[in-house]
């Protein structure tokens, strides 16, 4: 119960709010409006619903967690309505958001069977916790080095969904700009020999190394040979400093 005493005669906007304790609790309805008269005491109902939070973790058979992104779809058998929690990497949790009841939770990407493919669940008066989903992925491992064969440390191998173009390159008066021609969904460092591990669903996948110094140092080189450009000429200073700006960030 809440009292509220000597408030002046007035229409009055009354909403309760989530305190610490019960942060899972909704309230029908979220606001109702007060008419205050004079020697008149005024009561009003809201009727708390709560809510229950449904997680997991989606892995491979090493017990290593997804490094792309999946669905979750969650179904409410009783209800017949359904959400999507798109782009899950590796672990989910839905908050305090669905009424206790049956409820159906599936991972979903393109043909790919999970283990097990769908769980029926009940929420309440507990949260559903440890649903997780497993399945197979295939193992990329590869090494980056230099032309003396000593691998590169640090190096970033970047992975792209689909077959994509090779990056572009243009520069003028405003510096250089690099078209990647898409977004990396995932990247991971070599290790101090240069070697890189990479666990994949089965699909088709763009990958690229990339170390700024190394990268641009051998275009100019590449730009020195067989172009005939020197080292004042405006392309390879613009490269310069576009190498000694991503060198501040690494």
């Amino acid at each position: 119960f809440a009292l509220f005493s000597d408030l002046p005669v007035n229409t009055y906007k009354v909403n309760p709010q989530n305190v610490e304790g019960y942060k899972r609790y909704t309230f029908e309805p979220t606001t109702k409006e007060v008419d205050i008269t004079s020697g008149v005491e005024t009561f009003t109902i809201f009727t708390s619903i709560p809510k229950y939070s449904i997680e997991g973790k989606i892995k491979n058979q090493y017990n290593d967690e997804l490094v792309q992104p999946i669905d979750i779809e969650i179904r409410d058998l009783r209800r017949e309505s359904e959400d999507t929690l798109p782009s899950v990497i590796g672990s989910y949790s839905t908050g305090y958001s669905y009424r206790n009841g049956s409820y159906r939770v599936s991972a979903i990407y393109k043909n790919i069977q999970f283990q097990p493919q769908n769980y029926i669940i009940n929420l309440g008066p507990e949260d559903a916790v440890n649903i997780d989903f497993k399945t197979n992925t295939y193992r990329i491992t590869g090494r980056v080095y230099d032309l003396n064969q000593s691998g590169i440390s640090g190096a970033t191998i970047n992975v792209y969904n689909d077959f994509i173009e090779e990056p572009t390159l243009t520069f003028d008066e405003n510096g250089i700009t690099v078209d990647e021609h898409g977004e990396p969904f995932y990247s991971v460092k070599t290790d101090s020999s240069g070697v890189f591990i990479i666990d994949l669903l089965p699909s088709e996948y763009t990958i690229r190394a990339e170390h700024k110094s190394y990268n641009v140092e051998a275009l100019i080189e590449w730009l020195k040979s067989t172009e005939g450009l020197g080292e004042d000429s405006v392309f390879i200073l613009l490269l310069r400093e576009y190498l000694s700006s991503t060198s501040e960030e690494e």
